[in-house]
């Protein structure tokens, strides 16, 4: 017997109370299908989209490869085993970072993955090849794997940003040959003020599209959209100034990427943030 998630009425009750009542059902020697939610399995289980089908298991049978749900301590988590040693298990999600490993004893294992969906609805079970596959990719490759991922995800999630640091970047390195100097003193200035606070500003934008304005977000936000491209243009000046044979860092160009970051956190309070308000206002109520 299995028992699903998929119900015509859907009850919510905290997660405490729901794990016991899942083990109490594995302990029954059912299983249970839920959905998989979170990123740290990425991409074999797609956040809030891919289920996992759960059944208890004999501890002395988990074997390296299999996915567990599992006691941490602190909280329930579902990752892959990827070492055993006598009844020590070493545990890691495949979307996280190639170092963070989770240790437990294998009497915290609450029950194996045996079959489900993945990479976003393909169906499988543990015997498939297609999974048994996917095992050894993320077991032998999981650095360059989780890397490629996460680029991935930043690309999708931030693709002005990485654009617009790039032209950026380009803009502060290419070799503009021998080029008329304008006839307008600080013209340059004025160029390093406009660039960095186009960059400031499109980093804001997205920052605030994929996250609601609050106190925590805007703290965040001044580290990311303003601090880094600050600290970004101090490096870049150090750069032009001994690395360089063609370029030349000034302090001056560095007052002028910090005012141009200043104006960029001016224009995101003023305009960008009421706009994304109007627009997502938009979107939920249709006004």
């Amino acid at each position: 017997m299995k028992r699903s998630e998929d119900t015509a009425d859907v009850l919510k009750i905290p997660n405490d109370a729901f794990f016991l009542e899942l083990r109490d059902i594995l302990a029954a020697g059912e299983s249970v299908t839920i959905r998989a939610t979170g990123r740290s399995m990425t991409p074999t289980f797609r956040d809030a989209v891919d289920k996992v089908t759960i059944s208890s298991c004999n501890p002395n049978d988990i074997a390296v490869g299999d996915v567990v749900l599992f006691d941490r301590g602190d909280t329930i988590c579902l990752h892959r085993v990827i070492e055993v040693d006598g009844r020590r298990l070493t545990i890691r999600g495949d979307g996280n970072s190639h170092s963070a490993l989770e240790y437990a004893d294998a009497d915290k294992v609450i029950g194996r993955v045996i079959a489900g969906t993945m990479k976003g609805g393909v169906p499988f079970t543990i015997d498939d090849e297609k999974w048994r596959r996917n095992t050894r990719l993320v077991l032998r490759y999981h650095l360059p794997v989780s890397l490629c991922h996460r680029a991935a995800v930043l690309l999708k999630a931030y693709p002005f940003s990485l654009l617009a640091l790039a032209l950026l970047l380009f803009l502060s390195f290419f070799n503009p040959g021998d080029t008329e100097a304008s006839k307008f003193e600080y013209a340059d200035k004025i160029a390093h003020l406009i660039m960095y606070c186009g960059l400031s500003s499109v980093f804001w934008f997205e920052w605030f599209r994929r996250h609601l304005p609050g106190r925590k977000t805007v703290f965040r936000g001044l580290v990311f959209c303003f601090v880094f491209p600050l600290v970004l243009s101090g490096i870049i000046e150090l750069c032009q100034e001994y690395l360089v044979s063609y370029r030349g860092g000034e302090w001056l160009d560095f007052l002028a990427n910090a005012t141009g970051c200043l104006l960029g956190v001016m224009v995101t309070f003023v305009f960008t943030i009421p706009f994304i308000r109007r627009f997502k206002l938009r979107k939920v109520y249709g006004k």
